[in-house]
């Protein structure tokens, strides 16, 4: 981005330095996140008419916290926050892989070297596949999609108050954090205290945004559901009849690129008790993003990623030796 917009900049004028140009590139960008966390904070905007934003204003803990270390760091050397920023979220895959790695290797009863060779090149392929998606603009995905691993990872090994916590960095950083404490209870259904992360998420959310929740102009559905917006080619369930078959088909493609591999799993997966719940999480992301995101904009499916690989998991268990015993998951 930095270089786009500097080569933005060099052919308005191509007089001036490259240098200068660069240095424009990387202010832009930076202004960039900075000034969309600041004013996403803004609650006075609320009532402006801009009914997507009304939404994302429930995003703003992780986002302020993370905006002022940039600041901070900013005011001796933008070109050092910009890394910074860079190192957070490579950071943050990296913490998501990992998570990603040790749920394989639980529920599938071990893993090897190559196999995690193999995981790293599949998570990472798929990661690169959802960011080519356009209107790359969204610093909460990754995010999220860290926070469902290590949830994901730690409901597996009911480890309540490990979950909690995440909960409460999945709720900071986006609404649909909520749905950590839906993991759990699913996963562990009917455990003793099964329950406590599914009502505690809410909570969260309320008590971060209680000033929010208490502006009448937020509860327009159109606060918190994309309608999509077939002038600029956005696709969403409610306007899927108003949009050409051609935009519609190339839309479904992305999908399929996406969901194709996932659909070869689903039918191994679903043979064990374990497995069908996994595909019972991802069906629930699924229906988050057909009503929460544009259809054909693939980065939210990053969230999935660690739910699939663990469908995948499941669908092929080590196989112990002839004449051991296996064990039960």
């Amino acid at each position: 981005m930095i270089y786009f917009y500097a080569n933005k900049y060099i052919g308005a004028n191509p007089q001036i330095e490259t240098s200068v140009h660069i240095e424009r590139g990387r202010k832009f960008v930076y202004d960039g996140f900075v000034g969309k966390v600041e004013f996403l904070q803004d609650r006075t905007t609320m009532g402006d008419g801009r009914s997507l934003d009304k939404r994302h204003k429930l995003r703003w803990l992780y986002k302020s916290v993370e905006a002022e270390v940039y600041k901070l760091v900013a005011k001796k050397s933008l070109r050092v926050a910009l890394y910074v920023q860079y190192l957070h979220y490579s950071l943050v895959i990296l913490v998501g892989f990992i998570f990603t790695a040790l749920v394989v290797r639980h529920l599938r009863g071990g893993i090897d070297f190559n196999l995690l060779a193999i995981l790293a090149i599949v998570v990472y392929a798929w990661i690169a596949l959802v960011s080519t998606a356009y209107r790359i603009h969204d610093q909460h995905t990754f995010i999220e999609m860290s926070v469902v691993a290590a949830g994901l990872y730690f409901s597996l090994k009911r480890q309540l108050f490990a979950v909690l916590v995440i909960l409460f960095i999945g709720v900071a950083n986006r609404e649909s954090g909520v749905a950590i404490g839906a993991i759990y209870a699913i996963i562990n259904w009917r455990e003793k205290g099964f329950w406590l992360p599914v009502i505690f998420g809410p909570i969260l959310l309320l008590g971060i945004n209680m000033d929010l929740f208490l502006l009448p102009d937020f509860w327009n559905p159109s606060s918190y559901v994309v309608t999509g917006d077939k002038k600029l080619g956005y696709i969403n369930i409610m306007n899927l009849t108003q949009v050409p078959f051609s935009l519609l088909a190339f839309t479904a493609l992305k999908e399929f690129a996406f969901f194709a591999p996932v659909a070869l799993l689903v039918p191994k997966a679903v043979k064990s008790a374990l497995g069908l719940k996994l595909v019972l999480i991802g069906s629930m992301y699924v229906v988050i993003f057909m009503f929460g995101t544009i259809l054909g904009y693939l980065l939210p499916y990053a969230i999935l990623i660690p739910i699939v690989c663990g469908m995948w998991a499941v669908a092929y268990p080590v196989v112990p030796p002839e004449g051991t015993l296996s064990v039960e998951r």
